[in-house]
């Protein structure tokens, strides 16, 4: 064979099998493309199907005019098929339009719009009552592709509610289910930009609702504060909102308004509606309100300024009496001033021990003579001079500074008795009124034990006034306390009977010792028969009890002999003498064997020193 023609087929073997392989080697890739696109799509399928999203693939579906009217699913996930409540063939194929009422497939295809003019688009939604997709709220997700869009869905329901429920419980009241000071202080600005002309803020402090709280417990007075709360809702317009501030203060907003005498009749509308007794679980109550008001524009513009004058105001109102509305004005901030001043002078007060006691003497009806004395406090002011306890008791109280005032007021009797006793004077009992926040403090019995221990005097001429509504906490308590007092041998007076809650079936369960009338039953003993019979009532009933009676605020020597004709005990009242310094005290103790019956002239004090 010629050597040319033998290179020449070698050529074309090496042409052949180059070819070849070329040819195998391209159809090796293709293999490996199609097998890897394979392995893709099952990937994409695999994930879709496992995910917690809705997928949907769409292609658009145009008019010859060029607009998309619909948009067909050209693939979905089950997930994505179960949002619509249906299977996935039910599904893919068929145009949105067949799932969706008009309105619903309007706001489908403008949101698609939006995705295909900027390539992406995503948002949280909540869906109408006609979305054809059976979940509440939807984090949306669209791609715009070359073909159309991919559209993923997530069922976020779970996680709104729970930001909904959070929401709720950061700006709701607990006890009472209304909106809280925090709600108020984020939504009162969007309020007041919605407001017509004129907006109100009315803030509400219940009357001594803190005496129902200590005297009653404090489920009985969460109790209240609901009923208070519909009770105020019940007076308001849709518009309008009520707010619970904290304590026993609400806030009622008024955006709907013309002028100021809405804002005043529905102030009036809250007094008036709280005088129908609230039902609780310890009987029926009756509980007022101060009310103080503040308009918008005119007092202030925004929250803290509006919340700041109404609450001015309401202390204007509070001490104006109970159940009183004022609106704020320049004036009421210089008197708010001056409270919070007193109330800072009165905690230095205690501090620097600033505080005497004058002694009010009582008389034995039947011999004349000096029986007993009762305590009173008086702040001795550095500049003001002597202060009356009605200007700082009431302040003590709301404060509570009453606490350390009472402990004050208690070593100081039992210093005096002590000091008395040791300069040989015949002591008679000192009775020493008591707060209801201090009975209920809980160590009222140890606080004079220790007293009793300090200055070494004997129990029994200590006794303790008592009011009514003092004793109204929880029975076994309340017992347990008088209890213990009775137990280290002080006798126990119930003050300012006929004015609160008593009952005769209470009166022998608590075993109080001594009764005292109420000085507003006296006005009436000289002037209506009916005054008479009705203390002549009082006074047969307590001895029937076994307790002795003391009528206070004797004024005149006829209240003195109809006392006396009808048995009372004992007796005190400026008729017979006003309360004395320890020194004037002092004296009189020292006299005390004397007699007084016979010495009371007919128109003179006769214990008047």
């Amino acid at each position: 064979m010629n050597m040319n023609w033998i290179i020449a087929g070698f050529a074309v073997l090496l042409v052949l099998a180059s070819g070849f392989a070329a040819g195998y080697r391209k159809w090796k890739w293709r293999a490996r493309g199609q097998r890897e696109a394979r392995i893709a799509h099952q990937s994409y399928r695999l994930a879709t199907e496992m995910a917690n999203e809705g997928f949907y693939v769409l292609s658009p579906v145009v008019s010859t005019a060029g607009a998309v009217t619909d948009w067909t699913v050209t693939d979905c996930n089950e997930q994505g098929a179960a949002y619509l409540g249906l299977q996935k063939h039910e599904v893919i194929g068929s145009n949105f339009s067949r799932f969706c009422s008009a309105a619903s497939f309007a706001n489908l295809l403008h949101i698609c719009a939006r995705a295909v003019e900027d390539g992406y688009y995503e948002d949280q939604h909540e869906e109408e009552a006609d979305s054809p997709f059976r979940i509440r709220w939807v984090h949306r997700q669209l791609i715009a592709t070359k073909s159309g869009l991919a559209i993923a869905l997530r069922d976020i329901s779970g996680e709104k509610y729970h930001a909904l429920e959070m929401s709720r419980l950061v700006n709701e009241d607990a006890i009472t289910t209304l909106p809280n000071r925090k709600w108020l202080t984020d939504a009162f600005p969007k309020m007041l930009e919605d407001a017509r002309q004129k907006a109100a803020l009315l803030f509400i402090d219940l009357d001594d609702f803190k005496n129902v709280n200590e005297a009653l417990g404090h489920p009985v007075g969460d109790l209240l504060l609901r009923a208070t709360a519909m009770r105020f809702k019940s007076v308001i317009g849709s518009q309008d909102q009520v707010v619970r501030l904290g304590g026993d203060e609400f806030a009622i907003v008024l955006t709907a308004m013309n002028n100021n005498g809405e804002a005043v009749r529905v102030a009036e509308l809250v007094n008036e509606i709280l005088r129908f007794p609230l039902e609780l679980v310890k009987g029926k109550k009756t509980i007022t309100a101060s009310i103080g008001i503040s308009i918008f524009p005119d007092d202030g513009k925004d929250t803290d300024t509006l919340l700041k004058c109404a609450e001015i105001a309401m202390y204007a109102a509070k001490d104006s009496g109970k159940a009183q509305h004022r609106f704020y004005n320049s004036s009421l901030y210089e008197r708010l001033k001056g409270r919070l001043m007193l109330e800072h002078q009165l905690a230095d007060a205690i501090e620097k021990d600033q505080f005497i006691l004058h002694y009010e003497p009582r008389m034995d009806v039947a011999s004349g003579k000096l029986s007993g004395m009762e305590a009173l406090v008086r702040w001795q002011h550095p500049e003001r001079g002597l202060v009356m306890p009605l200007e700082f008791i009431p302040l003590a109280e709301s404060t509570g500074l009453i606490l350390r005032l009472g402990d004050l007021i208690i070593d100081k009797a039992c210093s005096q008795l002590a000091l008395w006793r040791k300069a040989g004077l015949p002591v008679v009992p000192v009775s020493i009124n008591i707060s209801a926040h201090q009975f209920n403090s809980g160590n009222l019995s140890q606080t004079f034990f220790a007293a009793f221990d300090k200055y070494k005097i004997n129990p029994q001429t200590v006794e303790i006034e008592l009011t009514e509504s003092t004793m109204l906490g929880d029975q076994s308590s309340t017992e347990k306390e008088l209890a213990a007092l009775r137990t280290i041998g002080v006798k126990l007076l119930i003050d300012d009977f006929g004015t609160g809650y008593s009952s005769l079936a209470q009166l022998q369960r608590l075993k109080m010792d001594i009764l005292k009338v109420d000085r507003a039953f006296l006005s009436q003993l000289e002037k209506t028969a009916e005054g008479k019979i009705f203390v002549s009532a009082i006074i047969s009933m307590a001895h029937a009890l076994g307790m002795r009676v003391i009528a206070e605020g004797v004024e005149t020597r006829a209240q003195l002999d109809i006392l006396r004709s009808l048995s009372c005990d004992e007796v005190q009242g400026y008729y017979l003498s006003k309360p004395l310094p320890p020194e004037a005290m002092a004296r009189l103790l020292a006299d005390r064997e004397s007699g007084l019956r016979n010495a009371l002239p007919s128109d003179a004090a006769a214990l008047q020193v």
